[in-house]
């Protein structure tokens, strides 16, 4: 095992996740590697969680001791994704208590874009009042837990899908670092599903992606969620990985404290997706 300098992550381990979510500029980033696997604290992500956030990734054979030696090191995360295939080889502090696993997809390929009567993609802008209304009605009626809302930082553009004249839909593109446009939020209200909409706009976000930056288009999907998932494929994302995610026990304590401690009329610190 050796630590290294996030900014060279990765020249050391080629990866699509490390070159397209990692961001070496980031203050506090910390980088660990043995073999064709490495640990990650800074890896861009959610906001809302203060302390370590591990990504871990690499074939077991190298994954599971480099995450034993550093766990050995009394390094602990308060939230943590590892690839499923070594979710066995979690140290025991590093385990999610509450897990949710998702897969990490990208495309560098614009995705053919489909037709639908009657529905057509608008741009929202965000700085715009009633814009921002809007889309904060949609994900506080289609997706409440969305990490992403306006004011997100790295907006590169806010774009909905109206549905015979309404707005029945929204997503996010976030400008990476690395060039590499991320796609959050997609979310279409649920009496509008079914109509194909989520493929509309998840194509019209990702043809945005793909148009700038370095040219590739990523995003970050619950395994759970097989329509979402169906939907990425026909466009052309494939995984690269698939991860065992969640807060630690270290994690669910400092927020259950946190909440403890926050005055009436101060809501504590809590994830946003």
């Amino acid at each position: 095992m050796r630590e290294i300098p996030i900014g060279e992550l990765a020249a050391v381990v080629d990866d699509p996740f490390l070159h397209h979510h990692v961001d070496p500029t980031r203050p506090g980033a910390r980088a660990w590697v043995h073999g064709w696997a490495a640990v990650v604290d800074g890896a861009s992500g959610r906001q809302g969680w203060r302390g370590p956030a591990f990504s871990c990734l690499g074939p077991p054979e190298d994954l599971g001791p480099l995450m034993a030696a550093i766990a050995a090191t009394g390094e602990a995360p308060v939230r943590v994704s590892a690839e499923h295939t070594s979710a066995a080889d979690l140290p025991d502090s590093w385990r999610p208590v509450e897990r949710l696993d998702w897969h990490w997809m990208w495309t560098a390929a614009a995705p053919e874009q489909p037709t639908r009567d009657g529905v057509e993609v608008v741009d929202l802008d965000e700085s715009d009042a009633a814009d921002r209304d809007a889309v904060e009605a949609v994900l506080d009626a289609g997706y409440a837990d969305s990490f992403a809302r306006p004011g997100v930082p790295g907006a590169e553009a806010w774009l909905g899908v109206t549905h015979r004249g309404t707005l029945a839909g929204v997503g996010v593109l976030i400008r990476q670092p690395s060039g590499a446009g991320l796609i959050r939020a997609v979310t279409v209200l649920p009496e509008h599903r079914g109509h194909g909409l989520a493929r509309v706009l998840s194509a019209a976000l990702a043809h945005r992606a793909v148009a700038g930056g370095n040219g590739t288009a990523t995003l970050g999907v619950y395994t759970t969620n097989a329509p979402a998932v169906r939907v990425y494929e026909r466009l052309g994302f494939r995984t690269a990985h698939t991860f065992v995610a969640g807060p630690t026990a270290l994690g669910a304590a400092d927020a259950d404290a946190a909440q403890a401690s926050a005055s009436p009329s101060t809501s504590a610190s809590t994830p946003s997706r």
